[in-house]
């Protein structure tokens, strides 16, 4: 792994929704976080609900919206 920072993700946006409330997305957004979709070459799978990616491994990403995942 040659000491790569590993990040934590959600598999799909419907699976983030485990993760964060939709309050929860408001406070992280008022503090100046994002909501990033990421295509990964390479990545580990922690569990049904978690897996992990090096910065290495990011093909592409994107910003998406509150409302691309969290319909209230």
């Amino acid at each position: 792994d040659n000491n790569e920072k590993w990040f934590a993700s959600a598999p799909s946006k419907e699976t983030l929704k485990h993760w964060f409330s939709s309050k929860d997305v408001d406070e992280l957004q008022s503090l100046g976080y994002e909501i990033f979709e990421f295509e990964v070459d390479n990545y580990r799978e922690v569990s049904e609900f978690e897996y992990v990616f090096t910065r290495a491994s990011v093909v592409s990403q994107t910003i998406l919206e509150k409302n691309d995942i969290w319909k209230d």
